[in-house]
């Protein structure tokens, strides 16, 4: 569903921006793009993408949490 992957696109584009995940933020763009566009042989790949992305995000703002100050 183009549509329903699009919003989630955006509002993980808002999301990541605001925790400072940019690459993160700049993909889901590109996602949102896509799907508008029914782009079907780019969304894969970009889907795929941002998901090791995402992770490598995760992973990262679990350690600044686990970090003592």
């Amino acid at each position: 569903d183009w549509e329903s992957v699009s919003k989630h696109a955006h509002s993980l584009k808002s999301c990541s921006a605001n925790v400072g995940a940019m690459q993160v933020a700049s993909l889901s763009h590109e996602l949102e793009s896509a799907c508008r566009e029914k782009r079907d042989d780019h969304v894969p790949a970009l889907y795929s993408q941002l998901r090791s992305l995402l992770q490598s995000a995760v992973e990262e703002l679990q350690s600044i949490s686990e970090s003592p100050d």
